[in-house]
């Protein structure tokens, strides 16, 4: 009995932290009237949720590929467009994913993403460990990230505006100017040693 207890304790942890550790990472489909998913390729942790947000004025799919992905995940077909514009899909199986976007398939408009389990987990930066500030932002704004990182800038529905081209990096953090962004709630999509960190972000003048 004592056994039975302690893994269901075990079980309810795991369950619990994977919920807690989960990430959102977006996906952009068709920005700029591409046909391209950007990133092509995405490697994310079971339980993760993927994005795909429509970023031009075609008409696009996010569509799993016919005997592309693990057996035993579910298969997705949704619309990006206009009147579709995200869609999300949460993997729990480990393995490779291939989809396509049903329209421009002839023009190549094909991309992967790999499901796995972390393997160096004290390299990746947790959620509390990128602060930004301020928070609201007149302006200048300093997130406190390594010099490697990438972010970019999107619109509070996952909508990709454009990547953010540091005024000042150092090993610690780096400094943006914001002043011809609009004033309102955005999303921060950072990239850092293996993880993808979404952060939000107000601009208030």
């Amino acid at each position: 009995m004592k056994a039975i207890i302690l893994s269901s304790v075990f079980l309810a942890g795991s369950l619990f932290f994977n919920k807690a550790s989960a990430t959102l990472h977006t996906i952009q489909v068709g920005p700029g009237s591409s046909t391209n998913f950007i990133p092509a390729t995405l490697t994310v942790a079971p339980g993760d949720s993927i994005k795909w947000v429509w970023g031009g004025t075609d008409v696009h799919s996010t569509t799993s590929t016919a005997l592309g992905i693990p057996a035993g995940a579910a298969t997705w077909d949704a619309p990006i467009d206009a009147s579709h514009t995200s869609f999300v899909y949460v993997p729990t199986i480990l393995g490779t994913y291939n989809y396509h976007c049903t329209p421009h398939l002839s023009f190549g408009m094909v991309a992967t993403f790999t499901v796995a389990f972390p393997t160096a987990v004290k390299s990746v930066a947790t959620d509390n460990e990128v602060t930004l500030g301020p928070n609201p932002s007149s302006g200048d704004l300093k997130v406190q990230v390594g010099k490697g990182a990438s972010i970019d800038l999107l619109d509070i529905s996952g909508r990709f505006i454009r990547h953010m081209q540091p005024t000042l990096v150092s090993p610690a953090e780096q400094r943006f100017s914001l002043y011809d962004i609009a004033v309102g709630m955005y999303l921060l999509n950072i990239k850092t040693n293996g993880a993808v960190i979404t952060k939000k972000l107000q601009i208030a003048r």
